[in-house]
């Protein structure tokens, strides 16, 4: 996993990277775990976003 920050018009932008699940054990279950029903990063990307504009 990795997390990118970048200035972009005068906000910053987080960018959530997630792979490698093609050589991980038992691959194909960790990436239907993480897509959270079709969700994805989407619910806990919208509550970051809260926690940063809180303070």
């Amino acid at each position: 996993m990795t997390y990118k920050l970048t200035a972009h018009d005068g906000n910053t932008e987080l960018t959530v990277t997630q792979d490698g699940f093609e050589t991980a054990a038992e691959g194909d279950k960790r990436y239907q775990d993480v897509c959270n029903n079709g969700e994805g990063w989407n619910p806990i990307l919208v509550e970051i976003k809260k926690l940063v504009e809180a303070g």
